[in-house]
C-alpha cells in the first residue's frame, strides 16, 4: 500500500513538473508598438479635410484638381509633385473606379512618411433593387516640416494597408 502512495506521489510529481514551463509565459497578444511621431488633433483635422477635399474633387469628376493634390515618395525620400507618366497612370485608376459617393472609414498614423487614409467608395449607381458597387480607396498621407501632403500606394510608396475594418 505504501509502495502505491508512493508512485502515485511520483507520477503525480511528473506531471507537476511537466506542466511546468520553465516560468516563461506564452502571451500570445500582440506586442504595442508606440507612435514614431506625436499626432495632435491638428493633424487629425488638416489630413481630414485635405482627403476629404481630395474626395470631393474625384465626386465632381475635377481629375485635374484632384491629380493636383498627388504626390510622390521618390528615391531620394523627398515628397514631389507625380510625374506626368503617374498623373496618367492615376487618371486611369480615376475613370475606370468614379467616385460615385465615398466614406471615411479611418485614418492611421504610424510615422511621418507612413500614414494612410480609407475610403470605401461607390463607383457605380446604385439600381433600384441593388446598391452600387463598392471598393475600397487608400490614401497615403506624409508629413514634411509640419505640411500635411497626399500620395498613393505605387511601386515606391506601397505598404500592405492596415486598416482592415
Amino acid at each position: 500500500m505504501r509502495k502505491n502512495i508512493i508512485c502515485l506521489m511520483a507520477l503525480l510529481g511528473c506531471f507537476l513538473l511537466a506542466g511546468c514551463n520553465s516560468g516563461k509565459k506564452d502571451d500570445k497578444r500582440k506586442e504595442y508598438i508606440p507612435l514614431k511621431m506625436s499626432v495632435s488633433n491638428k493633424d487629425t483635422v488638416a489630413v481630414t479635410q485635405l482627403s476629404d477635399k481630395f474626395m470631393k474633387l474625384l465626386q465632381k469628376e475635377d481629375y485635374e484638381g484632384a491629380l493636383n493634390m498627388l504626390y510622390f515618395l521618390n528615391k531620394e525620400g523627398e515628397v514631389v509633385p507625380l510625374t506626368a507618366e503617374q498623373r496618367q497612370q492615376q487618371l486611369g485608376v480615376f475613370k475606370v473606379f468614379p467616385v460615385i459617393d465615398y466614406t471615411n472609414k479611418g485614418i492611421i498614423f504610424n510615422s511621418e512618411k507612413d500614414s494612410q487614409v480609407k475610403f470605401e467608395i461607390q463607383f457605380t449607381p446604385s439600381e433600384e433593387d441593388k446598391p452600387g458597387a463598392v471598393t475600397n480607396f487608400f490614401l497615403k498621407p506624409m508629413r514634411v516640416n509640419g505640411e500635411w501632403f497626399l500620395t498613393t500606394y505605387d511601386s515606391q510608396t506601397g505598404r500592405p494597408s492596415q486598416i482592415t475594418n
